[in-house]
Parts: structure tokens; sequence; C-alpha cells
């Protein structure tokens, strides 16, 4: 049953135990002795999964808390259990509703948001990746040599990727190669990518096993550090027809091997399941959000996301088949060994739609660059990978994959322009030019 708490005198709103998907909209006037006419919001926005915020102050979320968007002038925002809802409040006026109303949470967003100056808050678990402390390398030496019983003679930071001080180079006394990495904070999570990995032959670095207690990784305060082989190679292949070609053969193959290890391990599926859906009512409505109310002329960007909206990209893509997938197969994740690529980054694993794994090595040539499309790759990747794989892409896949392709592109053109504030001026004329492409080929 849905319950509502608001202090106009404290600026504070809780809400609790609501499920869009099967609740109807609730309004509430505020009566004379609860309204507070003094209340000046600065707006900030926050992203939990794939819960979105645009509140005067903080939100806090527990339990249970999935596709919520909340536009809030309060100072102190808490939703508990609840999913699927749009939190409206303005002036006197409260409304919950199911966030499906996509036309109804759009206008009355675009009412409140326009023209109004927003503070983007990146996300907790993203700073915290992209911002870990840099390490005392004699403390790391200890570490290293009490846990794996390697005697480093060199280390040095490697500076690459999106995590900050998560890496580094070591050179045992006996010439051999290694990486130390950032595995996250989830030990569940950081134990069970090796298995995973380990399983496959050819495609991953080694990971090297704990000498003291056999696991693959130990902790420095709450972060997970783990041990693997350095591989040399090449990053040079060139993003041709040629090269997508080549990789879709490989993912086909990959996916033949993720597959075979999810049969023999099926409980795996709740531990490397995403949180949330990025393709979620809440991301879209909240991407025309910050696209739209903007001084930015983003007229081509908004009506492309509207038909993407139109098209219901969340329906179509829960109707896909779900698979163990890597998730981050962009060009700088690949080391190439003649033909054959090693992939030096296995932290995105998890168990999606099967469509979310073409997304990167199609747009993005690194992790740090803006996306590229090359014209033709699609049809090409998907053949390759029809070729190789057990299973497929079906007419339904081909269809989605230009749509989802294109929701990439918008969402890395919001988080990268809007809420990141990247100073490019060429930037909205080559995702512009990128979506046209995409639509030449999938004609």
């Amino acid at each position: 049953m849905l319950e509502i708490s608001l202090n106009t005198i404290k600026e504070s709103f809780e809400m609790a135990s609501y499920n869009g998907n099967s609740a109807k909209k609730e309004a509430y006037q505020l009566s004379s002795s609860q309204k507070n006419v003094h209340l000046t919001p600065k707006w900030n926005f926050f992203r939990q999964g794939d819960n979105q915020s645009y509140v005067g102050g903080n939100i806090s979320y527990l339990g249970d808390c999935r596709n919520n968007l909340i536009i809030s002038p309060y100072r102190n925002n808490k939703l508990v259990n609840v999913r699927n809802a749009f939190i409206f409040i303005e002036d006197f006026y409260v409304e919950i509703s199911p966030i499906s109303d996509i036309s109804n949470v759009i206008n009355k967003g675009k009412k409140v948001l326009s023209n109004q100056k927003i503070n983007y808050n990146i996300p907790n678990a993203v700073f915290e990746r992209e911002n870990l402390i840099e390490k005392n390398k004699d403390e790391l030496k200890d570490e290293v040599k009490q846990r794996y019983r390697i005697k480093i003679k060199e280390i040095s930071m490697i500076s690459c990727g999106r995590t900050n001080n998560g890496m580094y180079y070591i050179r045992g006394g006996d010439g051999k190669e290694y990486v130390l990495k950032f595995r996250g904070r989830d030990k569940e999570r950081a134990e069970l990518l090796p298995q995973i990995t380990q399983s496959i032959t050819g495609y991953f670095p080694l990971n090297f096993r704990r000498k003291d207690n056999g696991n693959f990784t130990f902790e420095i305060g709450n972060e997970l550090w783990g041990l693997e082989e350095f591989v040399r190679g090449s990053h040079q292949k060139l993003r041709d027809l040629r090269y997508f070609s080549l990789l879709g053969g490989h993912i086909g193959l990959l996916h033949n091997h993720f597959s075979n290890f999810l049969k023999r391990n099926k409980w795996i599926k709740e531990v490397l399941a995403p949180i949330g859906s990025r393709t979620s009512e809440s991301n879209l409505i909240s991407f025309y959000f910050d696209l739209a109310t903007g001084k930015t002329n983003n007229t081509v960007l908004l009506s492309e996301l509207e038909r993407i909206i139109e098209k219901d990209l969340d329906t179509q893509m829960r109707s896909l088949p779900i698979a163990l997938i890597h998730g981050d197969l962009n060009h700088s994740n690949l080391i190439w060994q003649e033909n054959n690529p090693k992939i030096v980054d296995s932290e995105t694993i998890k168990h999606s739609s099967r469509l979310n794994e073409f997304e990167s090595p199609l747009l993005f040539g690194g992790n740090m660059e803006k996306p590229r499309y090359i014209k033709g790759s699609l049809e090409v990747m998907a053949y390759s990978y029809n070729q190789s794989s057990k299973v497929p892409l079906s007419k339904e896949e081909i269809k989605v994959l230009p749509s989802l392709l294109k929701y990439a592109l918008l969402q890395n053109f919001v988080v990268r322009k809007i809420r990141r504030r990247l100073k490019d001026e060429s930037y909205l004329g080559e995702i512009t030019e990128n979506l046209k492409l995409i639509d030449d080929s999938s004609r």
C-alpha cells in the first residue's frame, strides 16, 4: 500500500511501496497549512542504476527501487521499494503515476525544468571507480609477494581507460610480466569473473590465484585487486569492414563458450544481472529532458529520441534473447596476436540482452573516445557472427539493432556533452552524421 510522508517546513519527502506497473495515478493538493511558498530549488540530477532524479537537494533509495523518475523541489527525498514510478512535486501539488505514461511525464517535466540550471552529479559507483587513490608501490610489492609469492623487480602505474589509479604493470624477478588490477568492491562477482574467463581457452589473459588461500583477489581497504598476465600484441588493427568481419566471428565463438559455462552454472544469472535496464523509461525520459531543457539546439537528436520512445525500445529489448556477454568489446580492450584477439578487460561481463554485445565494438574505438560508426559494419559483423554462433541472430534482433545503436549515440552525447559538460563544438554534427549512417545501413 502506498505510503507518503511530506514535510514542507523541513523540505522532506518520503514515499514507499508503489509499483507503477500495477498501481493507479495518485494526486494530492496540499492544504494551506502544508504550503511553503519560499521553496526555490537549485536543481540537482542524480542517477542510481536506472533511477533518475531532479531534486532540490538529495535523494536516497532503499529496498527494491527500479525505473523511477522523481522531480521534487525538496532538499531531502527518499524512496523505499518504489518501482516504475513518476513522482512530481510542484508548488502545492503532488502526483505519483506510472512512468509508462511517458507523454504525461515529459509534459510535466519540461514545464518545470525548461531553462533551469541543473547540477549533474556523477553516480557514486562511477565516481569511486574513476577516482581511486594512488597506492603506495612499496605496499603493493609487499601485498603481491605475500599473496602470490612473486618477488617484484619493477612496478609502475598504467594510465589508460576510465579507472584512474586502478592498474599497475609488474615485472617479476624472473622477468615474467603481470598486471595488477582493481576488480571492484563486490567479492562474489570479483571471484566469479576469473572462473568464467579461465574456463575459456585463448580469449582472456591468465588470472592468478593467491598462494595463501586460493582466491583470485585480495583487499586493499574496501577495494578488491587481482593479478593477471601481461599480454603483448597490437591495438593497431584498422577498424574497417575486414576488422568487423573478423571480430564478429570471434564474438560468435566467445558466446558459444559463455553459453556452455552458463548451462553448467545457472546460478550465476543472478550475480551477473545488471542493475536496472539502460533502455528503461526513466533513462529515455531523463535523456529527453537533458536534450530538451537546455539552451543548445538539439532538435535532430530529440526527433531521433522521440522515434525511439515511440517504438518502445525497452519492451523490444526485453523480448529478445538473454545471454552471458562481455559488454565492452571496444577496440582498446582487444590486443591482437595476428588474427586472434586477447580481451584484456573482463569486469563488464554480465547476463543481459545478447544484442548489447554489438554496441561497443560497432561504435567505440576506445574507452574514452567519441563514437564513430563505420558504414556497412553492422551487416558485416552480424553475418560473420551468425556463421560462427551456435544461435544466430534472429530477424527481430537484426531489426532492433539499429535503434539500439542510435540510442547509444544519444546516450553518449547526453552523458559527455551535457552531464559532463564536454567542450566540443563539432560533437553534435558528428553524432548527427553517425545517426544518418546507421539509417542508411538499415535501409
